[in-house]
């Protein structure tokens, strides 16, 4: 119950900000005057009382988290839009397969313009060659087109890639390699481990089995068969290829 009320309290304070803009602190304020409801629960005890400012906290926390997330500025990068250029940056996402394309989202930092290389920032998602392969941790230099992504009439895919600083796109760019990540770089080591073992179940495996036993083990659904994927959703057993602790167990 502890955590329920926590969380409508971090709720509180996010839905206070985006829905009318308010500071804040409006959200921890609407979340104090819950006390009494929760002090009554029973008999008021320290416990409660800890549990009433977790959620002013939480409220607090989520507001201001929210805010900064919603008021920062738009990347350096989106100046870049419409025009092919070359930038250095590292590859910062797992390898995201299709049937006829991976894509990976590269950190850009720095630019090449008439003036020489400059500092940028931003994130784009690069699509690639199906077997081309690079792994989190590398940097590269792209040159390509920067598009802005599309708007679908049922999804809105450029806002939903802005969300995660990601200013836009680039289909099938030139991609060298200039270095890798050290070892140093646990995230990138982590990455290529589980890159690693689900290697091993495409040779292992055929398919679809080995892109089912991927989804299944590392969340890496992209190579499951449409059709299939399609059989999971409409039988509701689509949580199957979400990766989960439950599911890791299982297996």
């Amino acid at each position: 119950m502890t955590l329920i009320l926590v969380a409508v309290g971090w709720l509180a304070g996010i839905a206070v900000v985006a829905l009318w803009s308010t500071p804040s602190w409006v959200g921890a304020a609407l979340t104090a005057g819950l006390a009494p409801v929760v002090l009554l629960m029973g008999t008021p005890t320290r416990a409660r009382t800890a549990v009433v400012m977790a959620m002013v906290l939480a409220a607090l926390a989520g507001g201001a988290i929210f805010a900064h997330w919603d008021g920062r500025p738009a990347p350096d990068a989106v100046r870049y839009l419409g025009h092919t250029v070359t930038f250095e940056g590292v590859v910062v996402s797992e390898p995201a397969p299709s049937e006829t394309s991976t894509a990976y989202v590269v950190s850009m930092q720095r630019v090449r313009t008439k003036q020489g290389w400059v500092t940028t920032s931003g994130r784009v998602r690069v699509s690639v060659g199906q077997y081309e392969g690079h792994r989190p941790g590398d940097h590269v230099e792209v040159t390509g087109k920067l598009d802005a992504a599309p708007v679908f009439p049922d999804f809105n895919y450029r806002e939903y890639l802005a969300r995660r600083g990601i200013a836009g796109t680039m289909y099938r760019p030139q991609v060298t390699v200039t270095g890798s990540a050290s070892n140093a770089n646990q995230a990138a080591v982590a990455a290529r481990a589980r890159l690693r073992l689900d290697d091993s179940l495409q040779r292992a495996l055929p398919e679809p089995v080995a892109a089912l036993a991927g989804g299944i083990a590392f969340g890496r659904d992209g190579g499951i068969p449409a059709g299939l994927y399609d059989d999971f959703r409409t039988t509701g057993l689509a949580h199957i290829v979400a990766v989960s602790g439950s599911n890791v167990s299982i297996l």
